[in-house]
């Protein structure tokens, strides 16, 4: 019989991460790094959430599903036999780096992953953003080269982040147009969530088609 399980927390260092993660959450973080995402569930063959209570303390989420995945998932579908979702919270100190997540039938291809994404903002600076479509376009035809942090800037349109602000981002498809987010109903008051560094380029060979909502900076 299963019970309400704890992991324990995966810590990623990023470059834009900070020590947020302890004054919000009272975390435990390594000393002296910038860490930028906290796993909290994660069944992924690199980073496997640890059970720490309980008489499965010590057990691997993936033993779980391996044991226990009726009891994990009721009716739910697990993918390729692992636990269907993974668990962040993130502390964007700095504006994040690019990342595009192509559509499933690209992604082995491109050695990406194709998901789909929900975001709570639970705590906000003043200036946040996330990249948005235009209303008049879903994706951008990128060349074969590289683009300057100053031309990923034109190809979306920023929206202000607040707090308990819910985002939610389809899988991409290449079939069909992905509709943009509900705008945010509260006044916002945010923190630097999302850029490509001026340093950063990102290069796409051969050309592509980007569902822009994807791009995430």
């Amino acid at each position: 019989m299963l019970y309400p399980l704890i992991f324990q927390p995966i810590f990623q260092e990023r470059i834009w991460g900070g020590r947020n993660l302890e004054r919000l959450y009272k975390k435990r973080l390594p000393r002296d790094l910038k860490i930028g995402e906290s796993w909290e569930v994660s069944d992924r063959a690199e980073a496997q959430s640890v059970v720490q209570n309980g008489p499965f303390a010590g057990k691997t989420l993936h033993w779980l599903m391996e044991n226990y995945e009726r009891d994990l998932l009721g009716k739910a579908k697990s993918l390729k036999g692992r636990f269907p979702l993974l668990v962040k919270i993130l502390d964007a100190e700095e504006k994040l780096s690019l990342q595009v997540h192509p559509p499933a039938g690209s992604a082995a291809v491109l050695g990406g992953e194709a998901k789909t994404e929900m975001w709570y903002i639970t705590e906000a600076r003043p200036g946040a953003q996330l990249p948005q479509l235009p209303p008049q376009s879903t994706s951008v035809s990128v060349p074969s080269r590289t683009l300057s942090w100053h031309e990923m800037q034109t190809l979306a349109a920023h929206t202000p982040l607040a707090q308990s602000d819910p985002w939610r981002q389809p899988m991409p498809s290449a079939q069909r147009p992905q509709p943009a987010p509900v705008p945010p109903q509260s006044t916002p008051v945010s923190l630097p969530f999302w850029r490509l560094s001026s340093q950063e380029k990102l290069t796409h060979t051969p050309p592509l088609q980007i569902p822009l909502w994807q791009s995430r900076f």
